[in-house]
């Protein structure tokens, strides 16, 4: 008689697992809990989205009239603004978490670093961030020079290797390991400098900055040679 329960319980289980409808009134709750939670998540995803996009369009129209000061080199109406139309600055603070408003802090910190304000360029410099290599690039090799002026050496060899390291190409690069060679030679790296300006001679012959680089290898060497 047990034997034939047992057979019973487990042809009903069986019968309960094949039979979706038993699943799912067993497991709808659960079911019904996760779909909606995803729908949750992907609506809140592409709303974000949304939000972002205009959000970055609405900063992109705010600070045009301040890139256009820029380009005049007005520079402290493109920074400030004025009662007509916003400033890098605001846009860098009132959209800090969109594309446009990190540019704005990028146009900030330009304009700071011409102002020999160097902390505050370094400080708005490092809010940007890009995919564009060659805005990157330049930033990186703005902070650098910040950081040359304010004798720290160190950290200005950093961002000119981020700088010249960064989606390498001959137009642009060499200038910033040039800018890297230099101030290695100031640090008395004169062995990195050496090396920093091989990279230039060997794999970008045709650069403009080959004839300085081999110049100023010529210099550190003698230099490196007078430390022996």
């Amino acid at each position: 008689m047990s034997s034939e329960i047992k057979e019973s319980n487990v042809v009903e289980a069986v019968n309960v697992s094949l039979d979706p409808l038993s699943t799912f009134e067993k497991y709808k709750k659960v079911i019904i809990a996760g779909v909606l939670a995803v729908v949750v998540i992907v609506g809140g995803w592409v709303g974000f989205s949304l939000y972002q996009a205009n959000l970055n369009k609405e900063a992109a129209a705010a600070m045009y009239r301040a890139q256009m000061m820029f380009e005049k080199d007005s520079l402290d109406t493109a920074l400030k603004g004025s009662g007509d139309f916003m400033g890098f600055l605001d846009v860098a603070d009132q959209y800090s978490w969109t594309q446009s408003g990190k540019l704005a802090s990028y146009y900030v910190g330009a304009i700071y670093l011409q102002q020999k304000n160097y902390e505050q360029a370094i400080a708005y410099l490092d809010q940007y961030s890009s995919k564009n290599g060659l805005i990157q690039a330049r930033a990186w090799s703005m902070m650098g020079d910040a950081y040359a002026e304010l004798n720290d050496l160190d950290n200005a060899i950093k961002y000119y290797k981020k700088a010249s390291g960064y989606l390498p190409n001959e137009q642009v690069s060499t200038i910033y390991m040039i800018k890297l060679g230099l101030t290695q030679e100031l640090a008395g790296k004169f062995n990195d400098a050496i090396s920093t300006y091989d990279v230039v001679i060997k794999e970008y012959p045709r650069s403009q900055d080959v004839t300085d680089a081999k110049k100023y290898k010529a210099r550190a060497t003698s230099l490196a040679a007078s430390k022996e």
